[in-house]
């Protein structure tokens, strides 16, 4: 059995200043040293991230104020969880290095994918609009 932790939204749709739940159901194989990375994303931009870790078994709760992933507009949410990798780097021996350079793979190797679920945010009531 691999490492693994289920998690699961309140509601999947959100009333503009409504608060969001989520539920983490970790699997008897995670390790309590593990650390994983929560976050509410539109699109490619991040609204709220939290790292976290969990004990084996253990159900957790996540509340997250609306105020912490305003969106006045509204509209579709991801809320995805990642395991973050230990990164370690070796160099040859003797070779000294005065930077280091990465590429969009080494990070991908980093954020190993959980999982992702779809939400919606209902648009505020109000729309204050500047012209």
């Amino acid at each position: 059995m691999q490492t693994n932790v289920n998690f699961q939204l309140s509601k999947n749709v959100l009333g503009n200043k409504e608060s969001l739940t989520v539920v983490f159901r970790p699997n008897s194989k995670v390790d309590e040293k593990t650390v994983f990375q929560f976050a509410i994303q539109q699109k490619e931009r991040t609204l709220f991230s939290k790292e976290m870790s969990f004990q084996p078994n253990q159900e957790t709760k996540l509340t997250i104020d609306a105020k912490e992933f305003q969106l006045l507009a509204g509209g579709v949410l991801t809320a995805v969880l990642k395991n973050i990798q230990p990164w370690v780097i070796y160099a040859k021996e003797g070779e000294k290095k005065e930077s280091w350079e990465y590429t969009h793979e080494d990070f991908a190797r980093f954020y190993e994918p959980m999982g992702e679920i779809l939400f919606f945010k209902k648009p505020s009531e109000t729309l204050e609009l500047v012209v």
